[in-house]
C-alpha cells in the first residue's frame, strides 16, 4: 500500500474553512474590540459584586434579585456621593489649572532654564520650547474627557448592565463555562475559574487600598508645603497608582513643574515629598497591603499596560491590570502544568 501524499479535497476543504473561521474571528475582534473590553469590564465588575450579593442572600435571606438590586443602589449611590464630592473639591482647581497652564508652563520653564545655566556646559534653550500652549490643550483634553458625553456615558451604562447580569446569574454562567469543557476536565475548569475570579477580587481590593493611601498621603505632603493645585494633583496620583513606575513618574513630573511655575522655592521640597512617598508606598504600603493577596511582576505588567492602552486608550489601561492578573494566574496554573507534563511524558 502506498502512503497517501498530499491532501484529500475534504481535508483541503476543512483546512480552508478553519483558516477562513479564524480570520473572521480576528477581524471581529479586531473590529468590536472596544465592545468586548467594554464586556470584559462589565465581567470583571460582575465578579466583585458577586460576593456581596451571596452574602445578603445568605446573612438577610434575600432572593437573588432583591439582593443584586440593594448590592447595584448602594454602590451607585456610594459612586455618585464620592463622585460628587470629589467634583466639587477639585473642579475650581481643575479649571484655575487649565486657564493658567500657559503662564505656569512658561515661569516653569524659566526657572528650569535657570537651573539649566548653572549647569557646567548648560548652553540648551529651553525658552525656545513652547510648552504652554501644548501644556493647555492636554489639559483641555483631559478636562473634556472627564465631562462624559453621550456615548461615554452609554459605555458605562453597557458596563454596568452587563456586571449586574453577571452578579446575577453568576452561577448560571458558571455551569454555562464549564459545560464547554469535557466532564473529564471540569472539575480541574471549575477550580481554575474560581481562582481567576478570586485573583480579580484580591487584586482588586488591594490595589483600591494602595491607591487611596497614595493619593491621601500625596494630598497630605503637598497641603502641609502649600502647594496651590494640591487636590488635583493628588487625585491623579492615586488614579494613576494603577500603572506601576508611569504612573508615579507622570504625576510626579506635574507635582514639580506645576510648583516651579507657581512657587520654585518649594519645588525641591516637592520632589522630596514625591520620592518619600513612592518609598514608603513601595517598602511599606504595598508589601502590608499585598501581604496574601496578589502581586504581578511590575516589569510585565507596565508593559501589557502601555500595550492595552496603546490599542484601548483610558478604558484599556484601567483594564489591564486585572486581565494581567487573569492571563498570569492561567499561565501558572494551565500552562506550566502542560508543560511540565508533557516534558515529563517526554523522558
Amino acid at each position: 500500500m502506498r502512503p497517501r501524499s498530499g491532501l484529500s479535497t475534504r481535508e483541503l476543504v476543512r483546512t480552508l474553512l478553519v483558516a477562513a473561521l479564524m480570520i473572521a474571528a480576528v477581524a471581529a475582534v479586531f473590529r468590536f474590540r472596544f465592545l468586548l473590553l467594554a464586556a470584559l469590564v462589565g465581567v470583571f465588575g460582575g465578579v466583585l459584586l458577586t460576593p456581596a450579593i451571596g452574602w445578603l442572600e445568605r446573612r438577610w435571606h434575600l432572593k437573588r434579585g432583591i439582593a443584586t438590586g440593594a448590592v447595584a443602589a448602594t454602590a451607585l449611590g456610594l459612586l455618585g456621593l464620592g463622585g460628587y464630592l470629589a467634583w466639587g473639591a477639585v473642579a475650581d482647581q481643575a479649571r484655575g489649572l487649565i486657564e493658567r497652564a500657559p503662564e505656569i508652563a512658561n515661569k516653569s520653564l524659566e526657572a528650569a532654564q535657570g537651573l539649566v545655566d548653572r549647569l557646567p556646559g548648560g548652553g540648551v534653550d529651553l525658552r525656545s520650547l513652547e510648552f504652554g500652549p501644548a501644556l493647555q490643550r492636554t489639559g483641555k483634553f483631559l478636562w473634556d474627557a472627564l465631562q462624559l458625553g453621550a456615548a461615554g456615558l452609554a459605555g458605562l451604562v453597557v458596563i454596568a448592565m452587563i456586571a449586574l447580569f453577571v452578579a446575577a446569574n453568576a452561577e448560571s454562567y458558571r455551569r454555562g463555562l464549564l459545560s464547554l469543557f469535557p466532564p473529564s476536565l471540569r472539575e480541574r475548569a471549575a477550580t481554575v475559574a474560581d481562582g481567576c475570579a478570586a485573583v480579580v477580587r484580591r487584586w482588586a481590593a488591594g490595589q483600591l487600598l494602595v491607591m487611596v493611601i497614595t493619593g491621601a498621603m500625596t494630598g497630605l505632603a503637598l497641603a502641609l508645603l502649600g502647594i496651590e493645585y494640591w487636590l488635583v494633583i493628588a487625585i491623579l496620583t492615586g488614579l494613576l497608582d494603577i500603572v506601576p513606575f508611569v504612573g508615579a513618574l507622570i504625576t510626579g513630573v506635574l507635582a514639580v513643574g506645576v510648583t516651579l511655575g507657581t512657587d520654585p522655592s518649594k519645588a525641591l521640597w516637592v520632589l522630596v515629598a514625591y520620592v518619600a512617598v513612592q518609598q514608603i508606598e513601595s517598602n511599606v504600603v504595598v508589601p502590608l497591603v499585598m501581604k496574601g493577596r496578589v502581586r504581578l511582576p511590575e516589569a510585565h505588567l507596565l508593559v501589557f499596560v502601555l500595550m492595552m492602552g496603546t490599542a484601548f486608550g483610558i478604558l484599556g489601561v484601567f483594564a489591564a491590570p486585572p486581565l494581567f492578573g487573569v492571563l498570569h494566574h492561567l499561565y501558572w496554573q494551565v500552562y506550566v502544568p502542560w508543560v511540565e507534563g508533557r516534558s515529563t511524558q517526554a523522558m
